[in-house]
């Protein structure tokens, strides 16, 4: 099942494993967004694809919790929220850029992505900001279990001052950090 739209008032969502009996596997894009409401949002884990802007525009939203099983994720996500800090499950393999940026773009409050350990690839596109857009992103957290970090991964991430990759690396693609200072 997907959720498509949601039109509820709560401050605290939990995205549920089930509906009626079927099995919530997708969030659409635009699901939750502009919601006003909301300020923090628990995603189950049978849910493996977040759709593009599906928290875009929750302007209350201050914190959210991806689910482990996550394999995709839309451009512009958590675009005009208050998420400050988020953490990437393993299991990402890939960014949806639906013709635009990446999955954080818009996410001018993000300062801190931590990435889960388990992690082997750094998903193409994954804070790849728009070259217009403000971004805060000062700290990545990359685990020890990264040895590849995808193309514009953190392209325009203007802010982000200082990186440690750890010594597991041994690829990074073209653009990686494209436009970074």
């Amino acid at each position: 099942a997907t959720i498509t739209k949601y039109t509820g008032n709560a401050a605290s969502v939990t995205v549920p494993s089930k509906i009626d009996n079927y099995t919530v596997t997708q969030i659409a894009s635009s699901a939750f967004k502009d919601n006003l409401s909301i300020t923090s949002v628990v995603i189950s884990d049978t849910i493996t694809e977040i759709g593009s802007n599906a928290f875009s525009g929750c302007s209350a939203l201050k914190s959210i919790k991806l689910p482990s099983k996550l394999k995709t994720l839309g451009s512009g996500f958590i675009s005009g929220t208050l998420v400050s800090t988020l953490t990437i499950p393993a299991g990402l393999t890939y960014c949806n850029t639906a013709g635009s940026y990446g999955p954080l773009d818009g996410a001018e409050n993000l300062t801190e992505l931590i990435l889960a350990d388990g992690m082997e690839k750094i998903p193409d596109y994954l804070a790849w900001f728009s070259p217009y857009e403000t971004t805060h992103l000062t700290s990545v957290s990359i685990p020890d279990s990264v040895t590849s970090i995808g193309s514009y991964s953190f392209a325009n991430c203007t802010a982000l001052g200082e990186l440690t990759i750890p010594d597991s690396v041994t690829s990074i693609d073209r653009y990686a950090f494209f436009g970074c200072k």
